[in-house]
């Protein structure tokens, strides 16, 4: 990767960390725990061969434009399909955070995502609700489906904080289907728990998951785990 970068300007070539969920992921802070909504249910992906450019006419607002070759790190090949992302950051007062973002990525059928974010954060206490649509996924023709994900988390002081999460993944029913397409991963998450650092590189977070499948029949599954983060 290269980057260019000036006082308002940045501009990233190469093989490039995206920004499509970049500040939702960062807000939500739990990563090793759970990802983020949009890359835990594959509405894009964290990194992908092409260009982006970053403006920031003024310290409250940002803009992100991105060309990308839209099939993630993982899949890196010439074609003439491509994805544009186009992104807006707002920072209004302190604390607040607002993004809204778009995407596009067309072969035979355009699929589309957007996406849209706000948090707030003020002194121990923080607070995110974002919601997410796409349009196509895969580039297949009414293959949509959409969901929300609410977060939260309260430090209670420099070693302890809790989180919690709440996660409703759903998708339509194509013609002819009985069931909606992506139904046997449709569903709501809930996680809670408590972090501990005892040291500034070490994360240590028990914490419960559950999950109820939006599939008719299927039962409420959940587990208890203890989830680990060593930082070098």
């Amino acid at each position: 990767m290269v980057t260019y970068k000036t006082d308002k300007f940045l501009i990233d070539f190469g093989l490039i960390g995206l920004y499509q969920f970049k500040i939702q992921e960062k807000f939500w802070g739990h990563r090793y725990i759970y990802k983020s909504f949009q890359d835990a249910y594959k509405f894009g992906s964290s990194a992908d061969l092409g260009v982006s450019v970053t403006y920031k006419p003024h310290k409250i607002i940002s803009l992100d434009v991105t060309v990308i070759n839209g099939e993630g790190y993982k899949k890196i090949q010439a074609n003439e399909t491509y994805k544009a992302c186009f992104g807006l950051t707002l920072k209004p007062v302190k604390g607040l955070i607002v993004r809204g973002y778009y995407d596009l990525m067309k072969d035979s059928v355009a699929q589309s995502t957007i996406s849209a974010f706000i948090g707030y954060s003020i002194k121990k206490l923080s607070v995110g609700a974002e919601y997410n649509l796409q349009e196509n996924h895969n580039m297949i023709k009414d293959r949509n489906y959409s969901g929300v994900s609410v977060y939260s988390s309260y430090q209670i002081n420099n070693k302890f904080e809790v989180f919690g999460r709440y996660d409703n993944l759903s998708s339509v029913k194509i013609e002819g289907a009985d069931e909606d397409w992506n139904i046997a991963k449709d569903g709501q998450i809930i996680i809670a728990g408590l972090e501990y650092s005892p040291i500034k590189y070490l994360k240590i977070a028990p914490n419960f998951q559950g999950w109820q499948p939006a599939e008719s029949g299927k039962s409420f599954v959940y587990g208890a785990y203890l989830n680990l983060e060593i930082k070098f």
